[in-house]
């Protein structure tokens, strides 16, 4: 069975997912033929959704209590991880060597979401500082 703890994490996932993705694609669109534009609209659409992210994850998935400055900071460190990731896999595969810009983005995405998911669960947003202290990886 899945935790309790995955499952808002999903959920908030999926509402982070759409409006990442709706902000990549109207970014994508808009930069018309600029060089990188996949690179530069998944930058923009990434800012977008790690700060909906962040409040919602430390909020109600982690039920974080502990200070914003210590969780934030490695938020930042980790979304920023987890942007070069997905941003220069993005890059090469679309930019570089032109595959399909919507599925090859939901497919990183897919990749880059479980290991996010464990980065925050154990590194963020550890259980030292949490109102959950069950143990459960997923």
């Amino acid at each position: 069975m899945v935790s309790k703890q995955f499952q808002r994490f999903a959920l908030v996932g999926i509402s982070n997912t759409l409006i990442c993705y709706l902000s990549y694609d109207l970014i994508y669109r808009l930069l018309g033929t600029q060089f990188l534009r996949a690179a530069i609209a998944q930058s923009m659409a990434y800012c977008i959704a790690s700060m909906w992210s962040y409040v919602l994850n430390k909020r109600w998935t982690f039920k974080n209590t502990g200070g914003r400055k210590n969780s934030g900071m490695r938020f930042a460190i980790s979304q920023l991880a987890m942007y070069l990731i997905h941003t220069s896999s993005l890059s090469l595969l679309v930019d570089f060597l032109h595959w399909h810009a919507r599925l090859t983005w939901f497919g990183l995405t897919a990749i880059v979401t479980v290991l996010n998911f464990l980065v925050l669960k154990y590194w963020v947003f550890p259980k030292e500082h949490s109102k959950e202290k069950t143990f459960s990886a997923l």
